[in-house]
């Protein structure tokens, strides 16, 4: 599966790095890098 990030300066400080995907229970899934959450698109 892809998950798209939004194009912004944070995100794309992010290249090369791990990021980690949280998936819940209920199905949600949310990106997340240093206890931040970032907005994706499936």
């Amino acid at each position: 599966m892809i998950w798209l990030l939004d194009d912004t300066l944070a995100t794309r400080r992010l290249i090369g790095r791990y990021i980690d995907v949280w998936e819940y229970p209920d199905g949600r899934l949310e990106i997340r890098t240093d206890g931040v959450v970032l907005r994706c698109a499936v």
